[in-house]
């Protein structure tokens, strides 16, 4: 397995245990992670720069959902750009205020630059996951 490949299953095996602290120790300063959902729904959406405040989206994130599954899948590495990689993972979220389930999968698409997380962007079924949102009340 390549050091990407194991850099990312223990920022997920790390983020599974909600260490966040050990999670976050792999993405550089001013990384950027993107979740392409509306904001409107979920204040912790769209683009997010800078660890420190990655950090406190996946806190909220673990604060506002409980993740019964959280299955990563296997990371592969892109064909033309050794330094993106992709994955898919399964999951099973309870959203903590409503009780309410959703399940599915989810892609991510990670760049990994001198052994540092640099980037990641988390793709859901946005009309499935945004309908979810509005039924149990997120986004007025």
């Amino acid at each position: 397995m390549s050091d990407s490949k194991i850099l990312i299953a223990a920022f997920f095996d790390a983020l599974q245990r909600s260490d966040l602290d050990t999670a976050m120790e792999s993405w550089a300063l001013d990384s950027r992670y993107v979740l392409h959902l509306s904001q409107e729904l979920l204040p912790f959406a769209g683009p997010t720069d800078g660890r420190e405040n990655i950090r406190r989206q996946f806190k909220r994130m673990q604060e506002d959902w409980e993740y019964l599954l959280f299955r990563p899948g296997l990371v592969r590495n892109d064909p033309e750009d050794p330094s993106i990689l992709h994955c898919r993972h399964e999951f099973l979220y309870r959203h903590r205020a409503s009780g309410e389930d959703i399940a599915g999968r989810c892609r991510f698409v990670w760049r990994v630059e001198n052994g540092m997380i640099v980037s990641c962007e988390e793709f859901h079924d946005r009309g499935r996951m945004e309908a979810f949102l509005r039924l149990v009340g997120l986004g007025g």
